[in-house]
């Protein structure tokens, strides 16, 4: 087996065939001592389907990507935030079926998966900023663990495992906006924000076309647009705060994004079409006030 490390060839020999799962611990091993961790690795020259139980022997060549244990952290974060929307957007369609009960034996490890990931992560990502409220976090990942001990629950408890949900990954969205935004330089902040207000124009044209559409039938049209909008809300936390004097403006970016996510996720177009033609327009004016 050739292995190689971030496109060079890797000097190891193995004096023996053993699992797929070893190599990685033996290179781990050693990548550690130089702060380093795998981040991920390929098997492109292997013909059948690799597990961690596929023999060296079998393996030709070995691609392993390593980096800081920051990049391992921000990985594994961004593959939590695309499980929690995977899951979420599966629960909320469920919601919408005419079941009475929701199955979710079939669905408890990948709930506490999200849980235990979530947990882990938290340190390296929570703040004291208004991006982070510690308490209603917690309270989130309690009741998706005392939902998940149950078989089926009611289409409420699902509408309410659904907003659980939606408020983790409301955190893990931003937590990525933040790490990104981390690596921009201060004195380029307001480069963003100049970037962020003309960008208030052009949403504001859309809402009320977005608004009608949420109550006429073209769902599918209104939401696309919205996920645009949510985006762009989620950038704007991201920039403002690192600015001073922010942190109220931030909340409030915030606490609509949760209403708006939270009515789209329990379908009350009704209530979401009231927050694009209200809410966001009195959003985007601060913003461009700001």
């Amino acid at each position: 087996m050739d292995i190689y490390v971030n496109n060079e060839s890797l000097n190891f020999e193995l004096s023996q065939v053993i699992p797929l799962k070893e190599v990685l611990n033996h290179v781990q091993e050693w990548a550690v001592k130089k702060d380093l961790y795998i981040l991920d690795y390929k098997t492109p020259n292997t013909k059948v389907e690799t597990t961690d139980y596929t023999l060296s022997s079998e393996i030709s060549r070995l691609d392993i990507e390593l980096g800081t244990q920051k990049e391992l952290v921000f990985d594994n974060l961004v593959e939590l935030n695309s499980y929690l929307d995977t899951m979420g957007s599966h629960l909320a369609t469920l919601c919408q079926s005419s079941q009475s009960e929701i199955i979710l034996s079939d669905k408890a490890d990948g709930l506490m998966w999200i849980c235990d990931s979530f947990i882990s992560l938290q340190p390296y990502f929570l703040t004291d900023s208004v991006l982070d409220n510690e308490d209603e976090l917690l309270k989130a990942v309690n009741y998706i663990k005392e939902i998940d001990k149950l078989k089926q629950i009611s289409v409420t408890d699902t509408i309410n495992l659904v907003a659980a949900l939606g408020s983790l990954k409301l955190s893990t969205s931003q937590w990525i906006k933040s790490f990104e935004v981390a690596q921009i330089k201060q004195e380029d902040i307001s480069i963003y924000v100049e970037k962020i207000k003309k960008e208030c124009k052009n949403i504001g044209l859309s809402l009320d076309k977005i608004a009608t559409n949420l109550t006429i039938g073209k769902q599918a049209e209104a939401i696309l647009e919205l996920e645009k909008i949510i985006e762009f809300l989620s950038d704007s936390v991201a920039i403002f705060s690192r600015l001073p004097n922010k942190k109220a403006l931030c909340q409030k970016i915030i606490d609509v994004m949760s209403s708006l996510m939270l009515s789209l996720d329990n379908a009350d177009l009704i209530n979401a079409a009231d927050i694009v033609d209200f809410d966001i327009k009195d959003l985007l004016a601060e913003i461009k006030k700001s």
